[in-house]
């Protein structure tokens, strides 16, 4: 097995995410664009995890990687871009009502889907 790949992989992803939480958050205010666009950000960091991860240790690591990381990306991200007033409808409305295990249950799901469609560009 290959932990020190993917705890280097599993931190990699933490701070890519935490930074598009933070950077985005701010940017999105001072910007005047919606939090919500920077979805396909979101999206390039979980696949490249899951990619990467697959190709480097195995799909069933990838997996844990990119979960932990939706895990964080759905309690801790979500409370970063609240705490940073995020420009987003969302969270203007139902901020604190979202900070459930149902915001980190959808994470995980993304993540379990990025990761999948990761794995499947490393078999090309």
């Amino acid at each position: 097995m290959h932990i020190k790949s993917a705890l280097v992989l599993l931190i990699s992803g933490l701070l890519f995410i935490t930074m598009l939480d933070v950077l985005g958050a701010r940017a999105s205010r001072k910007l005047h664009f919606k939090y919500g666009s920077l979805v396909l950000f979101s999206l390039a960091i979980y696949i490249g995890l899951g990619f990467y991860a697959s190709k480097q240790c195995s799909l069933t690591i990838a997996l844990i990687i990119n979960n932990i990381v939706g895990i964080y990306d759905g309690t801790i991200g979500f409370r970063l871009s609240i705490l940073l007033k995020a420009n987003s409808d969302i969270i203007k409305e139902k901020g604190k009502e979202l900070l459930t295990d149902k915001a980190a249950a959808l994470m995980m799901v993304f993540a379990t889907i990025c990761t999948l469609f990761g794995f499947l560009l490393t078999k090309l």
